[in-house]
Protein backbone atom coordinates (compact mmCIF):
# COMPACT_ATOMS: atom_id res chain seq x y z
CA UNK A 1 0.00 0.00 0.00
CA UNK A 2 1.13 3.61 -0.78
CA UNK A 3 0.90 6.59 1.64
CA UNK A 4 -1.68 8.75 0.14
CA UNK A 5 -0.12 11.62 1.05
CA UNK A 6 2.97 10.74 -0.71
CA UNK A 7 1.26 10.23 -3.99
CA UNK A 8 -0.18 13.75 -3.44
CA UNK A 9 3.25 15.15 -2.80
CA UNK A 10 4.30 13.63 -6.43
CA UNK A 11 1.10 14.75 -8.38
CA UNK A 12 2.03 18.60 -6.89
CA UNK A 13 5.63 18.00 -8.07
CA UNK A 14 4.64 16.73 -11.35
CA UNK A 15 2.10 20.00 -11.42
CA UNK A 16 4.43 22.37 -10.53
CA UNK A 17 7.31 20.49 -13.37
CA UNK A 18 4.65 20.55 -15.79
CA UNK A 19 4.04 24.17 -14.92
CA UNK A 20 7.67 25.41 -15.20
CA UNK A 21 8.09 23.63 -18.51
CA UNK A 22 5.00 25.99 -20.28
CA UNK A 23 6.92 28.96 -18.79
CA UNK A 24 4.84 29.77 -15.27
CA UNK A 25 7.24 30.20 -11.71
CA UNK A 26 5.80 30.93 -8.40
CA UNK A 27 3.95 33.67 -8.35
CA UNK A 28 2.57 36.16 -5.36
CA UNK A 29 -0.12 37.85 -5.81
CA UNK A 30 0.20 41.27 -6.79
CA UNK A 31 3.77 40.38 -8.70
CA UNK A 32 4.61 40.32 -11.84
CA UNK A 33 6.15 36.53 -12.47
CA UNK A 34 7.58 34.51 -15.32
CA UNK A 35 4.17 34.66 -16.65
CA UNK A 36 4.08 38.49 -17.51
CA UNK A 37 6.93 38.20 -19.22
CA UNK A 38 6.15 35.12 -21.70
CA UNK A 39 4.17 35.98 -24.44
CA UNK A 40 1.45 33.91 -25.92
CA UNK A 41 2.42 33.46 -29.25
CA UNK A 42 0.20 35.15 -32.11
CA UNK A 43 -1.04 34.24 -35.49
CA UNK A 44 2.13 34.47 -37.91
CA UNK A 45 -0.35 36.60 -40.52
CA UNK A 46 0.20 39.19 -38.04
CA UNK A 47 3.29 38.79 -37.23
CA UNK A 48 4.12 39.01 -40.72
CA UNK A 49 2.05 42.20 -40.87
CA UNK A 50 4.02 43.66 -38.25
CA UNK A 51 7.89 43.33 -39.75
CA UNK A 52 6.42 44.80 -43.29
CA UNK A 53 5.20 47.43 -41.29
CA UNK A 54 8.13 48.24 -39.31
CA UNK A 55 10.65 47.47 -43.05
CA UNK A 56 8.16 50.10 -45.03
CA UNK A 57 8.58 52.71 -42.01
CA UNK A 58 12.22 52.44 -42.09
CA UNK A 59 12.56 52.51 -46.19
CA UNK A 60 10.55 55.60 -45.82
CA UNK A 61 12.14 57.02 -43.29
CA UNK A 62 15.84 56.17 -44.85
CA UNK A 63 14.27 57.86 -48.42
CA UNK A 64 13.36 60.37 -46.21
CA UNK A 65 16.64 61.27 -44.49
CA UNK A 66 18.40 60.90 -48.10
CA UNK A 67 16.10 63.29 -49.68
CA UNK A 68 16.68 66.09 -46.82
CA UNK A 69 20.26 65.34 -46.87
CA UNK A 70 21.10 65.99 -50.41
CA UNK A 71 17.80 67.69 -51.66
CA UNK A 72 14.90 66.42 -53.98
CA UNK A 73 16.49 67.17 -57.44
CA UNK A 74 19.93 65.87 -56.44
CA UNK A 75 17.94 62.58 -55.54
CA UNK A 76 15.81 62.25 -58.12
CA UNK A 77 19.00 62.77 -60.56
CA UNK A 78 19.98 59.70 -58.52
CA UNK A 79 17.62 57.05 -59.04
CA UNK A 80 17.16 57.97 -62.39
CA UNK A 81 20.69 56.94 -63.02
CA UNK A 82 19.88 53.95 -61.50
CA UNK A 83 16.65 53.35 -63.37
CA UNK A 84 19.13 53.27 -66.14
CA UNK A 85 21.10 50.59 -65.10
CA UNK A 86 20.80 46.84 -65.33
CA UNK A 87 19.62 44.22 -62.56
CA UNK A 88 19.98 45.13 -59.24
CA UNK A 89 20.74 48.85 -60.17
CA UNK A 90 17.05 49.00 -61.69
CA UNK A 91 15.53 47.32 -59.00
CA UNK A 92 17.40 49.77 -56.42
CA UNK A 93 15.99 52.67 -58.74
CA UNK A 94 12.47 51.32 -58.62
CA UNK A 95 12.51 50.64 -54.73
CA UNK A 96 13.93 54.01 -54.21
CA UNK A 97 11.59 56.22 -55.81
CA UNK A 98 10.58 59.37 -54.41
CA UNK A 99 7.18 59.13 -53.18
CA UNK A 100 4.37 61.73 -51.98
CA UNK A 101 5.00 60.33 -48.02
CA UNK A 102 8.68 60.45 -48.06
CA UNK A 103 8.80 63.66 -48.97
CA UNK A 104 6.37 65.01 -46.80
CA UNK A 105 8.54 63.08 -44.27
CA UNK A 106 11.58 64.98 -45.50
CA UNK A 107 10.09 68.08 -45.78
CA UNK A 108 8.44 67.99 -42.09
CA UNK A 109 12.43 66.79 -40.91
CA UNK A 110 13.95 69.93 -42.47
CA UNK A 111 11.41 72.13 -40.94
CA UNK A 112 12.06 70.49 -37.38
CA UNK A 113 15.72 70.26 -37.86
CA UNK A 114 15.69 74.35 -38.83
CA UNK A 115 13.67 75.34 -35.89
CA UNK A 116 15.38 73.42 -33.70
CA UNK A 117 18.66 74.77 -34.71
CA UNK A 118 17.28 78.29 -34.59
CA UNK A 119 16.20 77.81 -31.05
CA UNK A 120 19.54 76.83 -29.86
CA UNK A 121 20.86 79.99 -31.60
CA UNK A 122 18.97 82.14 -30.30
CA UNK A 123 19.68 80.22 -26.89
CA UNK A 124 22.91 80.67 -26.63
Amino acid sequence: MSDPRIDEFYNRVHRIERNRAMGFGHEAAGTLGRSHFVRPKGSPLASLLRKLMVLGVLVIGAKAAMIHAIGADAYDDRVALMMQGEGVDRLGGVLLQADPVSRMVALRAGAFLSETIEKNRTAN
